[in-house]
């Protein structure tokens, strides 16, 4: 997952469709006990955790075709995401694995669709990002470091809690 590497678009939407996989199997696979297990490196428990996954999808994407289209990067800080990722653990603290596999099937069928709408070149398009330090990012770095990579990172944590599925 080098972002070094540039993708096609459709080799950007199968990262994306194996990040999406991956999470699917997990939410599956979690027994209510995981389900409810505080992630000690996150503050908040495996099913939200996995709530805040499926969550994010618009957000990145959003960000993504905003750049693809010319628009920048969003002008995000980490405390405004800590805000929001703050404001979301409150509000979803009770969710469970159906609701919580809902919103990731249907983020993630959005996501690829409106990723699926851009263009290889698109995928090149540039801007200053704050979350970087206001180096350059890449539409396709957007989508695989915020999105593809932001799953994997929430899931090894949620694994080195409860272990394997």
């Amino acid at each position: 997952m080098s972002s070094d590497e540039v993708l096609t678009v459709a080799q950007l939407l199968a990262q994306v469709e194996e990040a999406t996989a991956v999470v699917t199997a997990v939410i599956e696979g979690c027994s209510e006990e995981r389900w409810e297990t505080a992630v000690a490196e996150e503050g908040r428990t495996v099913g939200v955790v996995l709530h805040h996954i499926a969550y994010a999808y618009p957000f990145v994407v959003d960000w993504a075709c905003k750049l693809a289209q010319g628009e920048g990067a969003p002008a995000v800080s980490y405390d405004d995401i800590h805000a929001i990722n703050h404001q979301h653990a409150e509000a979803q603290a009770d969710v469970d694995p159906a609701a919580t596999l809902t919103l990731l099937k249907r983020n993630a069928q959005a996501a690829q669709a409106q990723i699926g709408q851009l263009s290889d070149a698109d995928l090149q398009v540039s801007a200053p990002f704050a979350l970087i330090g206001g180096q350059e990012i890449s539409v396709q770095q957007m989508v695989q470091w915020f999105l593809v990579n932001h799953a994997h990172n929430h899931l090894t944590a949620i694994h080195n809690t409860i272990g394997g599925k």
